[in-house]
Parts: C-alpha cells; sequence; structure tokens
C-alpha cells in the first residue's frame, strides 16, 4: 500500500496537532510529575487565588523531597507553568505544608504561606513558617518555633482579616508545643501587617497533637469577623484517640464550638472551612475522622458540622472497610456549578479499583450525593495524599480541583505527581464505573465523543476521539489509545475515505491510502494526544490504531475505527 498521499496527509497534520490553549468548556487537565528523584511533589497542596493577574485562580505545590529541604512551587492555573519556587533553606526542613493567605502584605496580589517543620533554627525541629509575596516571590516575613521539637509549621493556613486592620492574618501550628503538655500541640494566629503574634491557642491534654490540621473557618459566630478550624486529631475528649475539631473565634480566640469523635476515630486529622454551605448565614466546617468504623472497620468519615447549632450537616463515609477515608478535606467552592459550596475528601488509602490506588471524591452541598470520584492508577502511590479545591482554573465558572500523588510510579522511584481536575455539573457523576478513555478524570458520557464505526478487535485495543466537537475555532478534543500492550509501537492509520479491509484478524476502515504516525504505548498501554479543530469546511477523517500483539494469536490487534468529523 502507499502511505502519506498529499491531501491525506495534510488533514491528518490537522487532526492530530497537539493543542496548546484548551477552547472555553474544553476538559482542562494539567499532570505535573517532578523533576528528580524522591521528591515527593504533591505532598501538599493549596489553592492560592490569582496570582499572576491573568483572571484564573493559580495553585501551590508542596514537596517534601529534594534532599528534605523541601520546596513550593507556584503554578499557574491555565497552562501549570511555573510561577515561583522556593527551596527550603537547610537540608531537612521539610518545607512542604502550604497555604494561601490571602494577600497578606497588602500590595493587592495573593501571598503565599509555608511551612517547614524540621527546621532547626531555634533547637532541633522547632520549625519556621513563611510568608512569600505573590507578586514577586520576595520573603516578606519568616517565623521560628520557640523551643526544639515544637514543630512549629506542622499545619499553615490563612484566617481572613481577624483583627480587621485590612490585612490578611494567618495561622501557624506547632503540633509538638509542650506548653500545654508534653506534645500537647498549640496554633498561633499572626498579623498580616507586622507578622506579630494576635493570640495562641493550645491543646487540651499531652499527646493530644492539637494543631495536626488548621484552617480558616469564616465567620461561624455571625459576629463580622472570620474564625478558625483546629484539629486535634489525637485527643481523648471521646475516647482514646478519639479525636477533637475546635472552632475559635478570630476575635480572641475564644471557643466557640468543639466536636469529639468516638473512641480511637481519630477526629481532626484534617479540617477545612465549608463556607456556608446550608445558605443560613452562618459558616460551616468540615472534618475528616479517618479511623471511623461507619462502614466497615476503619472507613473513615467526613463530618460537615453546621457553624449555627453544631448539628451533623452530612456524615459522608468511606467506602469500605480500610480507605481511611478524611485524609485531606477540602470546601469553600462550588465545584458543579449549582450555586451551592461543595465538600472535597480523600484517602491515598481507598482499595477501589485495586490495592490502596486512592481517591479524591467531591459531593454536592445540597444533598450529599457523590459529584465525582477520582481514583489513582497505581497501588501505594498516595493518590490523595494532598487535596484542594482551587477555584476556576479553565474559565468555565466551577471550581477545580488539584490531587497531590507524592509517590507517584515512574521511571525514578517516587518522584511525585500532581494532577488538576475540572469542576463538573451536578448532571454529569463522574462515578467508579465512569468510562473514561482519555484518562483525564471526566467521564466520557459527559462530553462529545465521535462514532464508533466498528467493534475493538481481539485483543480489545480501544481508540477513542472525546471533548469538543471539532468544528469550530479553538475546539480541541484528546485522541486515546488504550487497553494495548505497554511499550509497544502504535500505528495510527487515517484516510478520506473508507474500505473495509480483512486484516490482522480484525477490519481495518482507513483504506486505501492511508496516512500512518507512529507512536509508542505508555506502560498502561495508552497513547494519548489533542485533536484541534477548526472554523473551516468540516472533513471527515477515518482513524483507527494498530499495534503489535506479543503472545496474541495474533502478530497484530486492531481498535476499533472511529469517524473524526473535524474543521479545517
Amino acid at each position: 500500500m502507499r502511505y502519506h498521499p498529499p491531501r491525506a496527509a495534510a488533514v491528518f497534520a490537522v487532526v492530530f496537532a497537539v493543542s496548546t490553549v484548551p477552547a472555553f468548556g474544553q476538559v482542562s487537565l494539567h499532570s505535573i510529575v517532578d523533576e528528580g528523584a524522591a521528591d515527593l511533589t504533591g505532598s501538599e497542596v493549596a489553592g492560592l487565588g490569582d496570582v499572576d493577574g491573568d483572571g484564573r485562580a493559580d495553585f501551590a505545590i508542596g514537596s517534601g523531597g529534594v534532599s528534605h529541604a523541601g520546596r513550593i512551587e507556584v503554578r499557574s492555573g491555565v497552562d501549570a507553568s511555573l510561577l515561583h519556587f522556593f527551596l527550603g533553606p537547610a537540608s531537612g526542613d521539610v518545607m512542604s505544608r502550604v497555604a494561601g493567605p490571602g494577600d497578606v502584605d497588602g500590595d493587592g496580589v495573593p501571598d503565599v504561606l509555608a511551612g517547614a517543620p524540621s527546621n532547626d533554627h531555634h533547637g532541633d525541629a522547632a520549625g519556621s513558617a513563611r510568608v512569600h509575596s505573590g507578586a514577586t516571590g520576595a520573603l516578606v516575613v519568616v517565623l521560628y518555633g520557640d523551643a526544639a521539637g515544637d514543630s512549629f509549621g506542622s499545619a499553615v493556613a490563612g484566617v481572613g482579616d481577624v483583627d480587621q486592620d485590612g490585612f490578611r492574618d494567618f495561622a501557624v501550628a506547632a503540633s509538638g508545643d509542650d506548653d500545654g503538655g508534653d506534645q500537647a500541640g498549640s496554633v498561633r494566629v499572626f498579623s498580616g501587617q507586622t507578622g506579630a503574634a494576635l493570640f495562641t491557642l493550645h491543646g487540651s491534654s499531652a499527646f493530644a497533637s492539637f494543631g495536626c490540621s488548621i484552617d480558616g473557618a469564616g465567620d461561624v459566630d455571625g459576629d463580622g469577623v472570620d474564625d478558625l478550624v483546629i484539629g486535634e486529631c489525637h485527643g481523648n475528649a471521646g475516647g482514646g484517640n478519639s479525636g477533637r475539631v475546635a472552632i475559635h473565634s478570630g476575635a480572641g480566640g475564644a471557643l466557640l464550638r468543639s466536636f469529639a469523635g468516638a473512641p480511637a476515630d481519630q477526629l481532626g486529622q484534617s479540617v477545612a472551612g465549608a463556607g456556608d454551605v446550608d445558605q443560613d448565614g452562618h459558616a460551616d466546617v468540615i472534618a475528616g475522622a479517618i479511623l471511623a468504623d461507619v462502614n466497615g472497620p476503619t472507613s473513615g468519615a467526613v463530618n460537615v458540622f453546621s457553624g449555627k447549632d453544631g448539628s451533623t450537616l452530612f456524615l459522608l463515609p468511606g467506602a469500605g472497610p480500610d480507605d481511611r477515608l478524611g485524609w485531606r478535606v477540602t470546601g469553600g467552592f462550588d465545584f458543579d456549578g449549582d450555586g451551592r459550596l461543595d465538600v472535597g475528601a480523600s484517602s491515598p488509602y481507598a482499595d477501589a479499583g485495586g490495592g490502596e490506588v486512592g481517591m479524591a471524591r467531591v459531593w454536592s452541598g445540597v444533598d450529599g450525593s457523590i459529584l465525582q470520584s477520582v481514583l489513582g492508577e497505581s497501588s501505594l502511590a498516595d493518590f490523595g495524599a494532598a487535596l484542594a479545591f482551587t477555584g476556576d482554573l479553565d474559565g468555565d465558572g466551577r471550581s477545580d480541583m488539584v490531587v497531590g500523588e507524592p509517590r507517584f510510579q515512574t521511571a525514578t522511584f517516587d518522584r511525585g505527581r500532581v494532577r488538576v481536575f475540572v469542576g463538573l455539573p451536578a448532571s454529569c457523576p463522574n462515578l467508579p464505573g465512569s468510562l473514561d478513555f482519555s484518562h483525564d478524570g471526566v467521564p466520557d458520557a459527559c462530553q462529545v465523543c465521535q462514532p464508533d464505526l466498528t467493534g475493538e478487535g481481539p485483543g480489545n485495543m480501544k481508540l477513542k476521539v472525546c471533548g469538543d466537537a471539532l468544528t469550530t475555532a479553538g475546539s480541541v478534543a484528546r485522541l486515546a489509545v488504550s487497553n494495548g500492550t505497554p511499550g509497544v509501537p502504535v500505528f495510527l492509520l487515517a484516510a478520506l475515505t473508507n474500505q473495509p479491509t480483512e486484516l490482522l484478524g480484525g477490519t481495518v476502515l482507513p483504506w486505501p491510502d492511508p496516512a500512518v504516525v507512529a507512536a509508542t504505548l505508555d506502560g498502561s498501554g495508552r497513547f494519548l494526544i489533542d485533536v484541534a479543530g477548526g472554523a473551516g469546511v468540516p472533513v471527515k477523517v477515518y482513524v483507527q490504531a494498530v499495534a503489535p500483539w506479543p503472545g496474541g494469536p495474533f502478530e497484530a490487534e486492531l481498535s476499533g475505527a472511529t469517524a473524526v468529523t473535524i474543521g479545517t
């Protein structure tokens, strides 16, 4: 047969042009893999607001490796490009805790708050915290723990303008602080304007780990001042290792509400401000109880508590035993675009789809129904070790979600990965059984998929083109070959006409005179490429994939054929 006839080749080049700018409404997924071995990228993640002034929210990534100094990266929400880069000041600092405190220095640009709990400036593991300018990356303020073992910086959070001076303030936890008892823990709130301590709160008992998680809670008590929520994950208020969650007033630190877990629940492993989920005029809070037995032993659970009266708005259990749901929780954003704030949580231990593949899940703030479930792709990669709603990165009016996977398995062990998943409308749930041929975290039924013309061959290698309809300027879809043999070459065939021809145990439609592009299937037997459409005269292009089939009954296997209608 003849390869690359001029017209077919020209159209084929149009079809397989790699898109660099996603169209409005197109799936926007960023996947960031770190550059060095054992960097543990994605140990922590945070939404920051619009740092670079382009009208889109941006986000931060914390890495616990880099020779254990730690590293913070600030990434563009539009294209995930690197905006700022901060290394821990010394080896062993583990500067990976990160939060978006808002505009601390008053220059109109959101800033970055980082914690390094192993910093030794004031003694072994006394800890430190730093605020960096979002505008320039310059160091705004640096703070240190009081004494060795404090682990100051073990958790960090923005808490709003609690002293009402026009500057955003922030909180830093020292989960190993002994002032309230051996490793009782403490949380200190600092002025964004001066860096001075406004007040300090202490754990309830020895070894309680008060401050193992903290977040701004919004205005819970209705006094016009933002409050804060604190996790005490090893407290004994409800029995041994029950854990406790405390809401404290931003106006001086008084205790507003306290919630105790059941014995061994470890409530408070993670906490987050939820915003006003039930729309009663009071901010609500979210807390994870990773060892709760709600849906089997240590299934874990997520609690959404009313700020108004302390009642439980939702109790969201893990899917099954040992899931430990609630490792991280997030809230305060509208994920499905219905005008109500939603709830997110994750667990790196979830077994759905395989042993400890990890999971991130989003629930509706209206009724607690599941909006999206995203699973990790390999066991023990810690997918879901970090989680945050980010605000709207892709310009579709819905908040998106960033998930850390610090032990992602690449050619170099534990390089780490961070993935961003787009917000979905409520009519488009992404559950574990949803078909996702393009592996972008969005079920393909929620997008436009080009029609299949034939079934797959005996090996069931698949080819799908899903995303935007490709007949408007700026449209983008993704071609995904999947279920092939990892590491083998794959040949994409395309032509402007089709003529079914028996070959290699299946039917090849792009015929005669197909154009051919060669690629390689990755370690999961996939090849992904973006397809850019146009506003010109639509052309129908027939596409099919063929690849070697080691150990199969034929030398090669075929995908089904697809007809792609594309504007030239």
